[in-house]
């Protein structure tokens, strides 16, 4: 599987607001609402402005966008928040991506310590993805939590 990953740019802001309001996300999210336009632009806007924030598209062989990653960094921590494009589903992209932007954000962050995701239980196909990633769970209470040190991804040769 051939995958690229770019930094979020401008031009992406409709892409990220039609993989935000997918009905699959919504119902992944913490939040379930869909957004509005406005509030969208906004949101995209302070993130990209943001050091505490890199969004990550990522590409197939022929440059078509099949999902984005989202790291927001607090504390020495990556949080990390992803979607897959509905249409490129149930194809693998997600752990490829995953692996892909956590490597990126290991050579290029130093102050990274650890990367986070909270996955809402009922999210059977991201919990599979953490897990067969490696990473630890540490709370399930009220949603699941894994946990991956730098040194761990490193040593489990997350490439």
């Amino acid at each position: 599987m051939n995958l690229s990953l770019r930094n979020a740019d401008k031009n992406d802001m409709e892409l990220l607001f039609r993989f935000a309001n997918d009905d699959e996300v919504r119902k992944a999210s913490f939040t379930t609402d869909q957004i509005d336009i406005e509030t969208h632009k906004k949101w995209f806007d302070k993130k990209l402005k943001s050091d505490a924030c890199d969004i990550f598209i990522a590409e197939d062989e022929n440059k078509i966008p099949v999902g984005q990653v989202r790291f927001e960094y607090e504390d020495g921590g990556a949080v990390i928040s992803y979607s897959i494009d509905k249409d490129e589903r149930g194809k693998g992209y997600a752990k490829v991506m995953l692996k892909c932007a956590m490597n990126k954000v290991a050579a290029n962050r130093s102050d990274i310590t650890k990367f986070v995701a909270e996955v809402k239980k009922d999210n059977i196909a991201s919990n599979e993805v953490f897990e067969k990633l490696g990473f630890t769970m540490i709370s399930d209470n009220p949603h699941f939590v894994y946990i991956m040190s730098i040194d761990d991804m490193k040593s489990l040769q997350i490439r």
